[in-house]
């Protein structure tokens, strides 16, 4: 088993959510979880990001990854790599998904599909940014779009 460790994640202000660009070297972040809900968008370059549910997952500039709270992983950038993270705080996620220890987000193990979606609509809309090219958990949207 790889060990790994607790990030505790806090905000300074009033915030319930954290955003900000990452510039990244060749770096690891070791493997780690937080109760808080990550999506990570590529900018330019690429990363090697590890969960639990896709373990050694490459992602490209225009890629988004989201990672459950309370999941592990981990984080490889072999050369520069420049991303938008943003970070949904545990007690909004349980203020407005009071079931959220019980949902999962799952993206398609194919990116091309995400890939194909994006391209074809030319940006992301708020729509097809909550939604994506996959159905939203039932917990939340109570079908599967």
């Amino acid at each position: 088993m790889i060990p790994y460790t607790h990030e505790n994640i806090s905000c300074n202000s009033n915030s319930d959510v954290i955003f900000r660009i990452d510039d990244r070297g060749r770096e690891y972040v070791t493997p780690h979880w937080h109760n808080s809900l990550e999506i990570l968008y590529i900018l330019e370059g690429s990363q090697e990001v590890s969960t639990e549910q896709q373990p050694g997952r490459v992602l490209r500039a225009g890629e988004y990854l989201i990672i459950n709270s309370r999941e592990i992983h981990s984080i490889q950038s072999r050369e520069h790599c420049r991303c938008m993270v943003l970070q949904i705080l545990y007690p909004f996620l349980r203020r407005y998904l009071p079931d959220i220890d019980r949902i999962r987000f799952r993206l398609p193990r194919n990116l091309a599909v995400i890939r194909r979606n994006m391209k074809t609509s030319g940006t992301v809309s708020k729509t097809s940014a909550v939604s994506g090219p996959f159905p939203l958990p039932r917990q939340v949207s109570g079908s599967t779009a």
